[in-house]
């Protein structure tokens, strides 16, 4: 929903910032959108330009991040995940929890209040996922004075889908994995550096429609789904 956000909001007098990740959430999320066969190393790429973002464009200073992952560390991948993770300085969070997928967004969700309760007004939380929004987290955050920004790359396509309190919290964070040669199924024609208003969602290939039916079709989707 949300682009570019500022300071100057009312609820952003924040310069610290502690950015946690929903990391089993978003590499399901990039494992299902690209071909890349290294799909955490797409999910570290997300992670460094999220970091970028909060850092020039919210003039906010990361402090701390941190990942949470149903991913064992005792197995390959896992020693792989977490090597990588420490050489960025995110700090590992591991939830053994195998009946459910949701293991780690409870997880982060429960240290982001703990963490709330122990830091003031003054620290901000940034959260990144995949296509979960973690609205009720984002509510109590922000009744207790926190700038809190949510980076999705499954963001809310309407702002009615979201509580008023919350409608501006949200960031499409597709244009942070734009660039050439990412075929991901993103924006791939945003520069990683870009900011979200300088991405385009122009269509690579223009075609003009001759088959009546089609157009037909079209028409009726624009019409109930505005889409």
């Amino acid at each position: 929903m949300a682009g570019k956000r500022s300071l100057s909001d009312s609820r952003s007098r924040s310069r610290n910032a502690i950015i946690l990740i929903d990391y089993t959430n978003v590499f399901g999320v990039v494992s299902e959108r690209t071909d890349n066969d290294q799909p955490d190393a797409v999910v570290l790429d997300l992670i460094k330009a999220l970091n970028r973002h909060v850092t020039d464009h919210l003039d906010l200073k990361p402090v701390r991040t941190i990942a949470f992952a149903n991913l064992p560390p005792g197995n390959m991948r896992g020693h792989r995940a977490t090597g990588a993770w420490l050489s960025q300085g995110i700090e590992p969070r591991f939830t053994y929890a195998r009946s459910t997928d949701e293991a780690s967004a409870i997880e982060m969700a429960m240290e982001a209040l703990e963490l709330a309760s122990k830091d003031g007004p003054e620290t901000a939380f940034v959260l990144l996922s995949g296509n979960q929004w973690f609205v009720p987290l984002v509510q109590r955050l922000q009744r207790r004075g926190h700038f809190v920004l949510i980076a999705t790359l499954e963001s809310p396509s309407q702002a009615d889908h979201l509580p008023l309190d919350c409608q501006d919290a949200f960031l499409n964070a597709d244009f942070l994995l734009g660039g050439p040669g990412r075929n991901l199924g993103f924006s791939s024609d945003a520069s990683e550096d870009s900011s979200p208003e300088a991405v385009s969602h122009k269509p690579t290939e223009i075609k003009r429609l001759e088959d009546d039916l089609v157009k037909r079709t079209l028409e009726f989707i624009d019409s109930y789904f505005g889409q």
